[in-house]
């Protein structure tokens, strides 16, 4: 049987290389989805760690989560909490793109810098490398001049908007016209009292919710994974159906000699699955140049280079009913017409 595959692939390598190449295509996507539903869903649980670190989050009772529904907390509700660091978060227009500004009064130790240093002055900002900006770069930050100082990476909320950090005294004179308003604080460890108006968050919590607003976006891109997986089972099923129908007279030959039907559907199987591995495998290398082309970051997990593979194989088992069916049908009076 072994040998009948092999001989089988040699004599129709070029459809095989072509086959080959043509579900590779389908499976880079699959492995381009699945990098983007990996990135949406640890997108917000690093942006709330880019933020805050290990801190719990101190927000007003009104929001649902820092990073998604910022509310004002309430007048005087950090009063007397110890340890307590406030904050004020807000959408701005930065350069004609939305961020998401945070405005801190003292600085911790995160976001991890890629390059630069954090805001130490009013006019200052530290922002994610996906905004495209350089260190010392002038821009537009919602109206007023302010300057780059520092980069960071995996410090992006909805799909993409980066998060800019500033001091706390400048993000208020740029999002409120320089009232005192914060809508939070960021604490280390659980306060004895949580004010009036207020509500704890772990950093998970806040992780959490900033995943809500994706979950449409992730149910859709699932959709479209198996929609994949549907159209990678087609193509290898029609290639090994009309392989088998191409090899009818070859098939009856051999069970004219004594071949089984067993033997023979499973060389069309494993022509399938190899069929379906070697389009994995360029695949693999082809995500690596076309998951740069996408506007946001596309993470594919390592479980995936196992998984899709598996999966593959898999499908192309199924795939194999198709011509399984064929040869059982084939009699073997077909040799002698």
């Amino acid at each position: 049987m072994l040998m009948l595959v092999v001989r089988d692939l040699q004599y129709r390598k070029m459809r095989v290389l072509v086959i080959a190449v043509l579900v590779s295509i389908v499976v880079t996507l699959l492995f381009v989805m699945t990098g983007l539903v990996n990135q949406f869903n640890r997108e917000p649980v690093l942006a709330a760690e880019r933020a805050g670190g290990e801190h719990n989050w101190l927000v007003a009772e009104t929001s649902t989560g820092p990073l998604t529904s910022a509310s004002a907390a309430p007048d005087g509700a950090l009063d007397g909490v110890a340890g307590a660091e406030p904050m004020l978060i807000g959408m701005a227009n930065v350069n004609g793109e939305r961020a998401t500004v945070i405005g801190r009064a003292d600085v911790i130790d995160e976001p991890a810098l890629t390059e630069g240093r954090y805001p130490s002055a009013s006019g200052e900002v530290l922002i994610d490398e996906v905004s495209g900006f350089a260190i010392g770069q002038e821009i537009d930050f919602a109206g007023s001049r302010a300057t780059v100082v520092g980069l960071t990476s995996d410090a992006t909320v909805l799909a993409g908007v980066p998060l800019a950090f500033t001091q706390l005294d400048y993000a208020q004179e740029v999002l409120v016209g320089g009232r005192s308003v914060v809508t939070g604080a960021l604490v280390a460890g659980t306060p004895e009292n949580i004010p009036a108006g207020m509500k704890l968050m772990t950093p998970e919590e806040v992780g959490a919710d900033g995943l809500v607003p994706l979950l449409n976006a992730i149910s859709s891109v699932d959709l479209v994974r198996a929609l994949l997986w549907l159209i990678t089972l087609i193509i290898i099923a029609a290639v090994i159906f009309i392989t088998a129908i191409e090899r009818t007279r070859d098939f009856a030959v051999l069970k004219a000699v004594g071949a089984k039907d067993r033997s023979l559907a499973l060389s069309l199987i494993v022509q399938g699955v190899i069929i379906t591995l070697l389009a994995a495998a360029l695949a693999a290398i082809l995500q690596v140049f076309i998951a740069p082309l996408f506007p946001m970051t596309i993470r594919v997990p390592a479980k995936a280079f196992w998984q899709i593979p598996l999966g593959g194989v898999i499908v192309a088992l199924l795939a194999g009913i198709a011509g399984a069916r064929r040869v059982a049908n084939t009699p073997a009076a077909e040799a002698f017409e």
